[in-house]
């Protein structure tokens, strides 16, 4: 039996097949009811290329959060995804928030890498990336940096907007237009607009890599400044593996990532107005 989707306008109800997209979808993720061992990949939305699992669970202020970086013997990648998949649903327009503190250890070994977030399409492909530079600077500020693709792509031009999030918890924003093939980054500034707080842009009209694309995963990204040093290792399966143990023991926690989705205002207009002429022409029929 085919499932349908009641819509109701005014006094008028009908019904529709399931698979017709006409609304939007939200997704978040919080990390509080993992234990306290777990990787976040023991959630089967999430997947990494890192076969050493450098990424888990760990303590902040309110509950859990997720981390990802050089906690553990160094990953199997020089650049490591810790992927969040998801249905894009037909939809254009995503936003993407979260909150984060970038943090080196305690015994700290001076080496810095980068993080960030890389939105994919649904193939696998690099559509933008926002990374945060723990490598170029030293003090509390963290430089953040936006490119068309993945690192290696096109610059994207930046207000300069400081982001002092380096050992210090930091929301920010990413909304990605497919219809106009752009984006933009923000950061929350709590102290603004009278302390009611508002969102800073930072990255305006940021390029996107590609066209006639489905999103389908926004992933974190750690990034190693020093590939130098490795060592091969055995996986649990007997796999063995090389490992870039010169990665430094810096992580990047985050928490509270949620993932939205909206259709092109002028495909919310065509449903409505197909909408109503079925409801109209279902009450003609019955007059």
């Amino acid at each position: 039996m085919k499932g349908i989707l009641l819509a109701f306008f005014g006094a008028g109800m009908f019904a529709l097949p399931v698979g017709v997209q006409a609304g939007t979808f939200s997704i978040t993720d919080n990390f509080d009811s993992y234990a306290t061992d777990a990787f976040i990949t023991d959630d089967s939305n999430w997947t990494t290329t890192d076969l050493w699992q450098n990424n888990g669970v760990i303590a902040r202020d309110s509950g859990q959060a997720g981390w990802l970086g050089g906690l553990y013997d160094g990953p199997t990648t020089a650049t490591t995804y810790l992927t969040r998949g998801f249905d894009a649903q037909d939809n254009n327009r995503f936003t993407f928030r979260w909150i984060q503190n970038i943090a080196n250890a305690t015994s700290d070994d001076g080496i810095r890498d980068k993080f960030g977030w890389t939105v994919k399409s649904a193939a696998g492909a690099n559509l933008l990336t926002l990374m945060f530079d723990n490598v170029s600077l030293t003090g509390s500020n963290l430089l953040a940096k936006g490119y068309s693709g993945s690192l290696a792509g096109t610059l994207q031009s930046s207000t300069g907007l400081g982001v002092s999030n380096r050992g210090e918890w930091a929301q920010f924003e990413i909304v990605l237009d497919t219809a106009a093939n752009s984006w933009t980054a923000s950061l929350f500034n709590a102290a603004a607009n009278g302390g009611a707080g508002a969102w800073q842009t930072f990255i305006h009209n940021g390029a996107v890599d590609g066209t006639g694309y489905t999103v389908g995963s926004i992933s974190a990204l750690w990034d190693l400044a020093d590939t130098s040093t490795t060592r091969t290792d055995t996986l649990i399966d007997e796999t063995q593996v090389t490992l870039y143990t010169s990665a430094g023991k810096n992580i990047m926690m985050f928490d509270n990532l949620s993932i939205s989705g909206v259709p092109e205002p002028s495909s919310l207009s065509l449903f409505t107005f197909g909408a109503l002429a079925l409801l109209a022409a279902r009450r003609r029929s019955h007059s």
